[in-house]
């Protein structure tokens, strides 16, 4: 529910006509686009594309920004330098690169305050705003909040109302984060109140549902509810169906409070047939797993654990493709520096030959004049030689430039390894919890199962039975130990090759307990991950340590994980 705000107010911006924009930047579109044209027709032409990539196409937008930083380089006035150092900052930060986004928006600042662009610098304000909320610590939020505040100044004197209102309603948002309601509460009604007046529709049902948030959290339930409902009202008119569905969620949320499970099914039914319609994967995970709560208020276990075998299945679906973008988004941004740097360094060696190019022409002119032939040699003897060396130098700097590239490309490639190996263990740490719950769910299921089974009717407990067959079965399955012994050797590369080298004899069961050994799960854990009792865990290690034949004082978790 937190994430209410800034989930509408992006899909809100999503459902803007956008202008036809082509399908590739390439340095050959750039190029056409600035053909013939002065660098202030340049800069303006390259700021009106920005707008058709702000939702798709975030790395062409950033080699846009990027070009439009050139562009006002050219330029050299504060206003072209700060507006382009600001879209190159908004551009980090949707490609998630705060920290870039925040060192190009303050450099975006000093630009502006010296063109004293204050229409630019109120917009910077919020932006360094709104990258800082994203951040999940309580002093990125009040930095946040300071930033806003900045902006609200700006807007007060310029007397917008509906800024005015955008500036609370972040500031509010910002206390929702840090979960302080009663700050929240005030900001976010302001904010809402504003936006009544000047009947802003847009963003009238996001205030609504900040401050139905903000109620709810303070046990006003029924108030909230209320707002809610307008707050639907408002994104059915839009169309907004995102929007719409998220409200939806925290409607549900209210039924649930008030134990109607009745109108949960109803809400949940409508919020079906919006992700049916929107077709997103992230929409049809979140409904998988209402289903799946639902089912489990009502005792329907059988739904339930339906439902939510397809909700971890979607997760891990949906958590590959978010870590195969991300790669691929790092691997643009790479190139895309990686070719300015060496566009950078072209031109300076341009401005090298041209200055020699002088440079030669001077010497010869000098030599013809007024120097007699055996000055003239020793000239030419003294630039050979100064040539060798700059030759020499060139040389020796372009063994150095290649050498830091490798280093560099060494790094990368570390780093890569390194956001791989930390995917797979939380891959492995976040499979092993999975089947702990999922042992515990079932093991809580079979008792329900067990219980119900001595107080039904014949026939009932004839359908009981298969139902604890299904859930015995499941049990023992024995899927789930291959999928983490997949998951566990990707992570620890030559861990089981190495115990059956020092004792070949092991079970199925021993790797099992030494791969959660190695995991640093305890006994209980360990317990809940094998589905048997921790006196069967301490009995299993105790048999493990007599094969590996450990002495006493040897402790068995330092063995296991010196493997």
């Amino acid at each position: 529910m937190k994430q209410y705000y800034i989930l509408v107010l992006v899909l809100t911006f999503v459902l803007f006509p956008l202008k036809s924009f082509p399908k590739d930047v390439s340095d050959g579109y750039i190029d056409s686009l600035l053909m013939g044209k002065t660098p202030q027709e340049k800069f303006e032409a390259l700021g009106s594309q920005l707008p058709h990539y702000s939702n798709k196409g975030l790395t062409k937008r950033l080699q846009l920004s990027r070009a439009m930083l050139d562009v006002a380089k050219q330029l050299n006035a504060p206003k072209y330098l700060g507006r382009a150092y600001y879209e190159l900052g908004y551009s980090y930060e949707i490609i998630g690169e705060n920290d870039k986004a925040i060192e190009s928006c303050l450099t975006a600042l000093k630009y502006l305050n010296e063109a004293q662009d204050t229409h630019f610098i109120a917009v910077t304000y919020n932006e360094i705003g709104l990258i800082y909320t994203s951040g999940n610590q309580d002093w990125k939020q009040y930095k946040a909040i300071d930033y806003f505040k900045k902006f609200l100044e700006l807007q007060q004197l310029r007397k917008d109302t509906a800024e005015i209102a955008g500036a609370i309603s972040n500031i509010g948002f910002s206390y929702i984060n840090m979960n302080k309601w009663d700050s929240a509460l005030y900001f976010n009604r302001i904010a809402l109140d504003l936006r009544l007046k000047i009947n802003q529709e847009r963003t009238i049902p996001i205030s609504l549902g900040n401050v139905g948030l903000s109620l709810y959290h303070h046990g006003k339930i029924d108030s909230a509810l209320r707002l809610y409902n307008q707050a639907v009202v408002y994104y059915e008119k839009q169309k907004n169906y995102w929007g719409l569905f998220e409200v939806l969620t925290n409607i549900s949320n209210v039924y649930y409070q008030k134990g109607d499970l009745v109108n949960v099914e109803k809400i949940l039914v409508r919020k079906q047939k919006l992700a049916d319609e929107i077709e997103s994967k992230s929409l049809e995970r979140l409904m998988y797993y209402a289903w799946y709560d639902y089912h489990k208020r009502l005792e329907n276990y059988s739904l339930a654990v339906e439902y939510f075998e397809k909700y971890h299945d979607m997760t891990d679906s949906i958590r590959g493709e978010h870590i195969e973008e991300r790669i691929a988004t790092l691997e643009t941004v790479y190139e895309v520096e990686k070719r300015e740097n060496e566009i950078q360094l072209l031109k300076q060696e341009q401005v090298n030959r041209k200055q020699r190019s002088r440079f030669a022409i001077i010497t010869m002119i000098l030599a013809m004049v007024g120097l007699a032939l055996l000055i003239v040699f020793l000239i030419v003897k003294r630039r050979k030689d100064a040539e060798i060396h700059k030759q020499k130098e060139i040389v020796f700097e372009r063994e150095k430039d290649l050498a830091k590239s490798e280093i560099e490309k060494s790094r990368l490639k570390e780093q890569e390894l390194n956001i791989q190996l930390e995917y797979k263990s939380k891959q492995l740490t976040s499979h092993a919890l999975n089947m702990m719950k999922k042992n515990q769910f079932l093991q809580v299921l079979e008792s329900d199962i067990s219980s119900i089974g001595k107080k039904a009717g014949d026939e009932v407990k004839g359908q009981l039975r298969s139902l604890n067959m299904s859930v015995k079965r499941m049990n023992k399955s024995d899927k789930d130990w291959e999928l983490f012994r997949n998951y566990f050797e990707e992570v620890n590369v030559g861990f089981y090759e190495n115990l059956n080298k020092k004792l070949p004899g092991l079970s199925t069961n021993d790797y099992r307990i030494c791969a959660l050994i190695r995991l640093n799960m305890n006994i209980k854990e360990s317990a809940a991950v094998l589905n048997i009792s921790p006196e069967s865990v301490k009995t299993a290690r105790h048999r493990l340590r007599k094969k590996l034949d450990l002495a006493p004082e040897t402790d068995l978790h330092e063995f296991i994980q010196g493997v």
